[in-house]
């Protein structure tokens, strides 16, 4: 039994993990788009001002509007840096030996539990002795 709830907590901690490897590809994900939107915004900025420049036109709200779109989306990506973070240090589930119950019937011999009724010690093989009190009970 000890193997099996060994196995089952073996296999939560596998799918906790690869949930958490999902999550963590997603939210990089979202950090990789907006990284390419600043690279979209730092190439139109640079063909505004450019543009501007050979016109002898440049104005600072144009300029300021774009690096403002830059500047959200930065405090996006670190908002989003710290998601991954904190989903990193997440507590894996511990594995819990699970407690089992006192044995019903203790074999003489062996001392190792056998189940209420039972005739024989699972483990010795020799017979367990039944009380009075339970042999009365089944008549």
């Amino acid at each position: 039994m000890a193997f099996i709830n060994r196995l089952k907590h073996g296999m939560d901690l596998t799918k906790f993990k690869a949930d958490q490897l999902v999550r963590i590809n997603q939210v990089q994900t979202e950090i990789n788009e907006r990284r390419d939107r600043i690279g979209s915004i730092h190439r139109q900025l640079a063909t505004t001002a450019l543009d501007l420049h050979r016109r002898g036109s440049l104005s600072n709200p144009e300029l300021t509007d774009l690096c403002l779109a830059i500047d959200g989306l930065n405090r996006v990506i670190a908002e989003k840096e710290s998601l991954i973070a904190a989903i990193r240090v997440e507590p894996a589930p511990q594995y819990l030996e699970p407690a089992l119950p006192a044995p019903a019937n203790p074999c003489r011999s062996c001392g190792s539990g056998a189940p209420a009724g039972a005739e024989f010690c699972p483990n010795c093989g020799l017979p367990i002795p039944q009380s009075f009190s339970s042999s009365t009970q089944e008549e």
